[in-house]
């Protein structure tokens, strides 16, 4: 017997107790309703702060004014004749550009033409001299002209 004692008083067979303090429901219910009236509070303030804080909008929609409307159709009649007289300048000067590479390339041909020419009246030009007599009293070799021309290969020369 006295073992079962022992065995009840131990900490081991002795069933858990919780204690809890008892609040009656109607104090329950206060408290919740306190609860959600605050939480409501603090939403609703949220909501005030955020609306005034947003930037009033400044222009109505339906609050233009005529007279709004008559001066942004002149400043839009403005930018069209502007850009109506760029576009009209900027044709008349590409045609411009045009008509002086069409010139530039008729002078780039006649310049290399009159090149051509000089270099042929020099031809002309050496083989007539070489026609004319030595002086008389020139003792010795005269050389009067000669040439040099390179070959492709850029080693051999002739002299003429």
């Amino acid at each position: 017997m006295r073992r079962k004692r022992w065995l009840r008083s131990s900490s081991a067979s002795v069933p858990r107790v919780a204690i809890r303090t008892q609040i009656p429901w109607r104090v329950r219910v206060f408290l919740v309703g306190a609860f959600i009236a605050v939480m409501a509070l603090i939403v609703a303030t949220a909501l005030v702060a955020y609306h005034y804080s947003r930037p009033a909008a400044t222009v109505d929609d339906g609050a233009i004014s005529a007279l709004e409307v008559a001066k942004a159709r002149e400043e839009a009649k403005q930018a069209v004749t502007e850009r109506e007289r760029s576009t009209a300048l900027a044709v008349q000067l590409e045609n411009q550009l045009q008509i002086d590479r069409a010139t530039q390339q008729q002078v780039q041909a006649q310049l290399k033409a009159l090149e051509n020419e000089n270099a042929r009246l020099k031809e002309d030009l050496s083989f007539f001299e070489s026609l004319l007599p030595t002086p008389a009293n020139s003792k010795g070799v005269v050389i009067r002209s000669f040439r040099l021309q390179a070959l492709d290969d850029g080693t051999k020369r002739s002299i003429q």
